[in-house]
């Protein structure tokens, strides 16, 4: 039975990704932080860099999650990126150095930064031009960790914007927008949008455990880099909508949908285009959209197969049945 390391198991994807491992394997949670809800053996370590070795002997496959989040990359860039970088290094040594056959990372997709936009295809050939601290640190540990581990045990996949939820209430990603949407829904909160027009790529936190599960796996993928995406971008608006739209499915009040523009708020609710009732233009067709390209998964039989509208009303039960444990919005 294959043993996997999970660095940073106790955040939001570190804790799906240990869950799913422990049904198919040994799975050995690394956290900060004591995290009583996750299984395996878990490793605390306050000092990854020092305790690398510690943390990936005898693995058969680490999968590396630790590092700053976009938040506390936005609130302290100097720190999150000595931290994030110095981390990969060590994790990345660590495993040439115990002979570890797969490293699997989970970087970002905004490593390609303004190149998403337009009627952009994005291929993994496409040259990374990452515009924030948090997607200038997570590109280079992309470097460091095939620097150290080696490129013939690394898999780099480049994620977009999970949905699904969390394994527990503790964790605290509410700041990620599909979660938000649900937790303010649940709540009986309107939905405040105030990029109704941003297109974003949204897959299903289960699709996204399963490949990265997958990729630990050296016979099942080549090592490489590869984007891990749905394929197919939409509106922050449509999101909202969908959420709406799964809360009346549950039985909840259809929350408000508020568009927020030049400083002056609209409700937009009911039927009919969204954007044309927060004074933008209407969201470009499917055609005129960037497309993160993901036939490199794809070729390999690892593509999205999760429907968002599951991992969003599986996050909108989630928020109800832990309603009252938050603290308030």
């Amino acid at each position: 039975m294959a043993t996997i390391v999970v660095t940073g198991a106790g955040g939001y994807l570190g804790g799906a990704v240990t869950v799913a491992a422990s049904r198919v394997g040994t799975v050995r949670p690394v956290t900060r932080r004591p995290s009583p809800w996750l299984p395996g053996e878990e490793l605390v370590l306050e000092d990854l860099v020092a305790a690398a070795e510690v943390a990936v002997e005898g693995a058969d496959a680490v999968v590396h999650l630790a590092g700053a989040n976009e938040i506390a990359s936005n609130d302290d860039p100097d720190a999150a990126l000595a931290a994030t970088a110095s981390t990969a290094r060590a994790v990345g040594e660590a495993c040439r150095r115990q002979k570890v056959a797969r490293l699997v990372y989970v970087s970002t997709i905004h490593v390609y930064g303004a190149l998403l936009a337009g009627k952009a295809r994005i291929t993994e050939e496409v040259i990374p031009a990452p515009r924030s601290a948090y997607s200038v640190a997570r590109l280079a540990c992309e470097h460091l960790l095939a620097a150290t581990a080696g490129d013939d045990a690394l898999v780099v996949l480049r994620l977009s914007n999970a949905v699904g939820a969390p394994a527990d209430s503790s964790i605290d990603r509410w700041s990620l927008l599909a979660n938000d949407l649900c937790r303010r829904a649940a709540r009986g909160f309107p939905l405040e949008l105030r990029t109704p027009g941003d297109l974003r790529d949204f897959i299903a936190l289960g699709d996204v455990t399963r490949i990265v599960l997958a990729a630990c796996c050296p016979e099942r993928l080549d090592p490489g880099t590869y984007n891990l995406a749905s394929g197919s971008t939409m509106t922050v608006a449509e999101m909202a909508t969908l959420v709406a739209d799964e809360s009346e499915n549950a039985g909840m009040r259809r929350p408000e949908i508020i568009g927020v523009h030049d400083q002056s708020p609209r409700k937009v609710h009911g039927q009919g285009n969204l954007l044309d009732r927060v004074g933008l233009p209407p969201p470009a067709a499917v055609d005129e959209r960037y497309r993160i390209d993901t036939s490199r998964l794809a070729s390999r039989g690892l593509s999205a197969e999760l429907p968002l509208r599951a991992a969003i009303a599986e996050t909108l039960h989630m928020c109800r049945t832990w309603n009252e444990g938050w603290r308030e919005l």
